[in-house]
């Protein structure tokens, strides 16, 4: 008998061949796992860095948050203390101007009211002074025509002088009313700042 080479090496091939295969594939697939569970750890260990750099982060972020509330807190308490500082100090400075303004304004009003008084006694002795040279001046013309019948010229400049001294004496008595009135006012607001 003879043994014929490919029958052999057919049959070995045919035998053996399931084998390797089965063992081909077992190598690659403990290949693939092997590298499926050195991927995982590779994963593993990137997920627990970056875990760690997202603690660190979040850690380093907390503390600068507390910083800044804390400079916060202490910004605010010293721009609190300065907004107060400088609010006494406007409240001051305001009421030392209102008192300034206050007693220049009383200054005012006296001197005011010095020159209110003196210019109506002068207005009103003007005017008395006037009213006088008026009736004065009916008097010389009802003098002029005494004992005659005046004329009708001389009958309309008495009465245009006269009606002068009307209107005249209305403009003394208002003047007079005014002047009382402002005077009135005057000491009520004297005695209202006295209290």
């Amino acid at each position: 008998m003879k043994f014929d080479l490919t029958i052999v090496v057919v049959a070995l091939i045919g035998a053996v061949g399931p084998t390797a295969l089965v063992i081909a594939n077992s190598r690659a697939r403990s290949r693939e796992k092997a590298e499926d569970r050195a991927w995982q750890e590779r994963r593993d260990k990137q997920l627990k860095e970056d875990s760690d750099e997202v603690r660190r982060v979040a850690a380093e972020a907390t503390r600068a948050a507390q910083a800044s509330q804390a400079a916060i807190a202490a910004g605010t308490e010293q721009v609190v203390a300065a907004s107060s500082q400088a609010a006494a100090t406007l409240v001051a400075s305001n009421k030392e101007v209102a008192e300034h303004v206050a007693a220049a304004s009383q200054a005012q009003g006296e001197k005011l009211e010095a020159i209110h008084t003196l210019v109506n006694s002068a207005m009103l002795r003007q005017m008395g002074v006037l009213r006088s040279a008026l009736e004065s001046n009916v008097q010389k013309s009802k003098a002029a025509y005494a004992g005659r019948q005046p004329t009708a010229e001389e009958l309309a400049e008495v009465e245009t002088i006269q009606a002068q001294i009307d209107q005249l004496k209305r403009d003394m008595e208002e003047l007079e009313a005014a002047t009382k009135f402002a005077n009135a006012a005057e000491d009520y607001r004297a005695s209202r700042t006295t209290r």
